[in-house]
Order: structure tokens, then C-alpha cells, then sequence
């Protein structure tokens, strides 16, 4: 595997993590977008390489 396609893939990890970071701390509060940052870290990590 090439070293670009490793941070593209570390890349596109990094920020699905922090979608559901986000989403976990807005769910806490009871906000209704937190279901949307959940599908957008899945949606990266389904579009991972």
C-alpha cells in the first residue's frame, strides 16, 4: 500500500472519528444534530480506500 493512500485512509479515520466525538457530546445534550455527524463518520469510513 502506497504511503499516500495510508494518509488518505488515516486521514478520512482521524476526521470520522471526530464526527462521532461530536455527535456522542451533542447527543449528550440532547441535540438533534448528532444523528447527522453519526452518519457522516460512517459515510467516511465506508469511503475510506
Amino acid at each position: 500500500m502506497s504511503r499516500v493512500l495510508t494518509l488518505h485512509i488515516a486521514n478520512a479515520l482521524r476526521l470520522a472519528h471526530e464526527d462521532i466525538a461530536a455527535a456522542e457530546a451533542l447527543s449528550a445534550i440532547g441535540n438533534r444534530n448528532d444523528a447527522d455527524l453519526a452518519q457522516q463518520a460512517a459515510e467516511q469510513i465506508l469511503l475510506a480506500p
